[in-house]
């Protein structure tokens, strides 16, 4: 199939493929080469801050929609505005708008700009379209690609694109100061309006409500539950520190009782208990302790000394339990009268409370005013500081974006010819086949013998090749005079393919059963090469020793006729009116070797369908048999007149000639359905006008494959 297919349509896949590569050639030689230059930078992966002496640079990741963001702002018009303005872009010819010829006619601009403007319009459009930004990975790297047809000017804009884009950055800091200072100021006058009203409903509302406030701006009754408030806090630590104090003391008198051995001395006894006479005691206590273990240890314990000395120091100890217990009994009436303090300051804080529950509702909303002026305040303070603070210092920009790497010149990216002639090929050949397909889908002549044998259900006799048209230099669908034809026929050499097509219409003809000799040489519709087939084929029976009679029975054209030069002679015509007998219109043809009957001489019938059926010239035709191997008739074509359905009867056979590659399948199915007649009667097919080099590519052979004559 694939085989087949390229045999058949070589010529147009490489014609298609040989024009759509000198296309390529003719694109690489006209397009003016471009150049690329690459620059990268850096956009800041922290967020930038103002630095100040009391702010620091917080450490936040930039995320892909900020990324995504700057390199948006990189292709801003603002910054290839300020490009275009510093090269002086727009006073290059290659930033110029191009002329839009009669298209402007059409799509007038909409706006009229002046020219200065116009030309940087069009320079800022030009650098946008040529412009490419690339991010680097999920990295903080983009990449400026810049295409020109300059090489040194394309790395120009990719650096002044990048340094552009800094400045922009910066430029946009200041202005961000500037805008804040402004929002600031006005924030500061609405807030320094809000702490004015809230004052002023504040002392509106004193003022309603008749509400005195004391020394310190508060409420008389106020102030009385908070110093009542305090001294019953005061009253009850006293309270709780005393009967703290009696606890400890009570602690250590229960341990006394306990151990008689309890020694004063000892970490047991609270370091509160600061009384003179128990620290005196306590001091000479323990200096008597210290000489008693220095007697005991020199003299022994037995001592006399040592011994007054313990007794003295027994006496000191319990003087001071004695001393203790006074102290216990004094805490005793401290808590007692500190109780009492307390219960007596209670009574008196519920009785000032109850006093002032008509004026805690006028109260609470007082406060609410009060806090609502606060905070207003607060607010007020707040901005006022950071106004002050932000109008005295000139705001620096942390701006972490920096160029990594500067373009050089450009390097040359198109045209590529490599990639443009593998494309053209492959769109040349893509164009082959889909024209291939076309033509095979568009085209529906038939060309081979299957198709013809598919088509009309009968044999393809043979294929009769078109001889004329090679000697003649006539293209496919040419055509030359009758005359021209009949004589390439007849002067075919006796081994071409002409010799041997004829030679097997013949040998069908043969092979039909016996009495067919009276053969209708018919065709579907006009110019399919009928007339001299069947005066080709008499030519060639003649030569081959056979009685042939040739009858132009195309009564409307009488091409037979005049091709044969017998246009003045009597016919069929005149043997129909009975004006002639069928033997006088004989012609012997002795430079054919045929005998041949005209159609008439100088009459043309109205219905050449009446004429064949007459029963004259069907006697006549049948009279014939006996006398001549082979009666050709030369018939009209079948569709465009009834003449053959009319007279289908008298012939014996039929002998349908078909144009290679004219001829379409619909009209010969047409012509074999016009009558059961003719369909049952025709032999065969004869493939004519045939080109055999189209029509080996069409069969899928090669030329070695075909046969090995040539056409004469």
């Amino acid at each position: 199939m694939v085989r087949e297919y390229l045999l058949r349509h070589w010529r147009l896949l490489i014609a298609t493929t040989t024009l759509a590569i000198g296309a390529g050639i003719a694109n690489i030689a006209l397009t003016p080469p471009k150049y690329a230059s690459q620059a990268s930078i850096m956009i800041g992966s922290k967020k930038d801050v103002w630095i100040r002496s009391d702010l620091t640079i917080e450490n936040l990741l930039v995320d892909d929609a900020a990324v995504e963001t700057e390199i948006e702002t990189t292709v801003s018009e603002k910054v290839i505005a300020t490009v275009v303005s510093r090269l002086r872009l727009d006073q290059n010819p290659e930033f110029e708008c191009p002329d839009r010829g009669l298209f402007a006619i059409f799509s007038p601009s909409k706006t009229s700009l002046p020219p200065s403007e116009a030309r940087i319009r069009c320079a800022v459009s030009t650098v946008a379209s040529n412009l490419s930004i690339v991010r680097v990975g999920r990295s903080y790297i983009e990449e400026i690609t810049y295409t020109s047809r300059d090489p040194v000017l394309a790395g120009e804009v990719a650096n002044a694109i990048a340094q552009a884009y800094i400045e922009d950055q910066l430029q946009s800091y200041f202005e961000t100061s500037i805008r804040t200072n402004t929002w600031l100021e006005k924030r500061v006058a609405e807030l320094h309006k809000q702490v004015q009203e809230s004052l002023q409903a504040v002392q509106d509302f004193k003022f309603q409500n008749a509400i005195i406030l004391g020394s310190q701006g508060r409420l008389a009754s106020e102030v009385e539950l908070d110093k009542l408030a305090k001294e019953l806090a005061k009253s009850r630590a006293e309270t709780i520190q005393a009967q703290a104090k009696l606890e400890q003391i009570t602690h250590v008198l229960v341990q006394r009782s306990k151990s008689q051995d309890f020694d004063v001395s000892s970490p047991a006894v609270p370091d509160a208990l600061n009384s003179p006479v128990i620290n005196g005691l306590r001091d000479d206590f323990l200096k008597d302790k210290s000489k008693e273990a220095e007697l005991s240890a020199r003299y022994g314990t037995d001592h006399q000394a040592a011994v007054q000395l313990r007794e003295r120091m027994a006496a000191r100890q319990q003087a001071i339990w004695d001393e203790i217990g006074r102290l216990a009994e004094g805490y005793k009436s401290q808590v007692q009268i500190a109780k009492a303090h307390e219960d007596e300051l209670n009574k008196k804080l519920d009785e000032v409370f109850q006093q002032s529950a008509a004026t805690r509702q006028l109260q609470a909303k007082l406060r609410e005013l009060e806090s609502t002026a606060k905070v207003y305040q607060s607010n007020y303070a707040t901005f006022l500081a950071r106004f002050t603070q932000t109008a005295q210092q000139q705001p620096v920009p942390a701006n972490s974006s920096r160029i990594v790497h500067e373009a050089g010149p450009g390097f040359r990216i198109a045209p590529i010819s490599s990639q443009i002639l593998m494309l053209s090929a492959l769109y040349g050949l893509g164009f082959g086949v889909l024209a291939s397909l076309v033509r095979n889908r568009t085209d529906r002549g038939l060309r081979t013998r299957k198709e013809v044998e598919r088509v009309a259900q009968k044999p393809c006799l043979a294929n009769l090749p078109d001889a004329g048209r090679k000697r003649l230099g006539l293209g496919r669908r040419g055509s030359k005079r009758p005359e021209a034809a009949f004589r390439q026929i007849v002067d075919a050499g006796p081994f071409s393919a002409t010799a041997e097509a004829l030679r097997a219409v013949k040998l069908a003809l043969e092979l039909k059963q016996e009495g067919s000799k009276i053969i209708g040489m018919v065709s579907a519709r006009p110019g399919e090469g009928k007339t001299t087939t069947a005066a080709g084929l008499a030519t060639f029976l003649a030569k081959n020793q056979h009685r042939v009679l040739l009858v132009d029975g195309d009564l409307r054209k009488q091409s037979m006729t005049r091709m044969l030069g017998y246009a003045k002679q009597s016919g069929l015509i005149e043997l129909r009116a009975g004006q002639v007998d069928f033997e006088e219109v004989i012609i012997s043809d002795l430079a054919h070797g045929f005998d041949f009957v005209p159609a008439s001489a100088l009459l043309r019938p109205s219905s050449g369908a009446d004429i064949l059926n007459s029963p004259r010239v069907s006697e006549a035709l049948k009279s014939a048999k006996g006398k001549y191997d082979y009666v050709l008739v030369d018939l009209p074509p079948i569709l465009p007149v009834v003449d053959v359905v009319a007279a289908a009867s008298t012939f014996d056979a039929f002998v349908l000639v078909v144009n290679w590659n004219e001829t379409r399948a619909s009209e010969v199915l047409a012509a074999l359905s016009a009558s059961p007649s003719i369909t049952d009667r025709v032999v065969g097919v004869i493939l004519n006008k045939v080109d055999e080099a189209a029509l080996r590519r069409f069969e899928g052979r090669s030329k070695r494959s075909s046969r090995y004559y040539e056409f004469a």
